[in-house]
């Protein structure tokens, strides 16, 4: 199932218009109506908002698992979300004591 097909099971199974939809998902109406028409494909972060509201009203697709989905929206799924290292060229405050600098 690809994600326009989804977006289309979803609104219906949940009754809803395009522009209520659009509302819960907080992005435009036209948003909506590219993704069920296939015109654009959403932004991670909005992928990550329709699972979890699909999730949130017991709507689950056989190739989004849902303990995945929910790892996934946490931060535990393949690092998401952990502290990396830090940014080089910056240095910790208790380096710049240290130095002076």
């Amino acid at each position: 199932m690809n994600f326009s097909d989804k977006v289309k099971y979803a609104r219906a199974k949940l009754g809803c218009s395009q522009h209520a939809f659009a509302d819960a998902m907080d992005v435009s109406c036209a948003s909506i109506s590219n993704w069920e028409n296939a015109i654009r494909e959403p932004r991670l972060s909005s992928k990550i908002r329709f699972y979890s509201v699909c999730a949130a009203n017991g709507i689950q697709f056989a190739d989004v698992p849902g303990s995945l989905l929910v790892d996934f929206i946490s931060g535990k799924e393949s690092g998401f979300g952990k502290k990396r290292g830090r940014k080089r060229g910056y240095k910790s405050q208790d380096e710049t004591r240290i130095h002076g600098y």
